[in-house]
């Protein structure tokens, strides 16, 4: 249970309810955009597990997704800096098997001159990045934090490639940082 309040003030700690003889609990966040109007967003968690919800910004992909968040990290080598317009990834990692686009189909692209090149899915429409799936992570999809609908739910366990660190880039006292991957 203590994991579990742990993630819920990680996460903002707006829990609505308790949902009678179940351990699921039930956070609905509000949300007003002047284009959309207003809609809301329900995250559902059982224990540590969550059920998270995404999609791009013109809103024709949409994911879910139900599990453990396997982690949860800056990545600041020079690709990420070119994929977010300088600034280091801040992404989450799922596993495979709970992740699901429940609308649209992602473009993908995927560089043809590395050995070993991550496929990075993205909105056709909005060009919104959605994620990549890696070699390194084999059955697993990395998630801009950006994209999720709830983003609170992100607190960076560390930060990675920070030999390609800028001086623009901020990383938190107690997030630890490696030069490049850990281990």
């Amino acid at each position: 249970m203590s994991a579990f309040l742990g993630l819920l003030q990680a996460g903002g700690g707006r829990l609505s309810r308790m949902v009678r003889g179940c351990s699921w609990q039930r956070r609905t966040v509000f949300y007003k955009n002047s284009r959309a109007g207003v809609f809301d967003h329900t995250v559902f968690y059982k224990g540590h597990v969550m059920k998270l919800t995404g999609g791009c910004y013109c809103k024709e992909i949409r994911y879910s997704y139900e599990g453990d968040i396997k982690a949860s990290l800056q990545c600041h080598c020079r690709e990420c800096q070119y994929i977010t317009g300088g600034h280091p990834n801040a992404i989450v990692i799922f596993d495979l098997e709970g992740f699901n686009y429940e609308k649209g189909t992602p473009s993908s692209f995927k560089r043809t001159d590395l050995e070993r090149p991550v496929t990075r899915f993205f909105c056709p429409t909005c060009g919104t990045a959605i994620g990549t799936q890696t070699p390194m992570r084999p059955g697993a999809m990395v998630v801009k934090v950006g994209t999720l609908d709830d983003p609170s739910v992100y607190k960076p366990q560390i930060a990675i490639f920070t030999v390609d660190k800028q001086a623009f880039h901020h990383i938190p006292d107690d997030v630890k940082a490696f030069e490049r991957r850990p281990g």
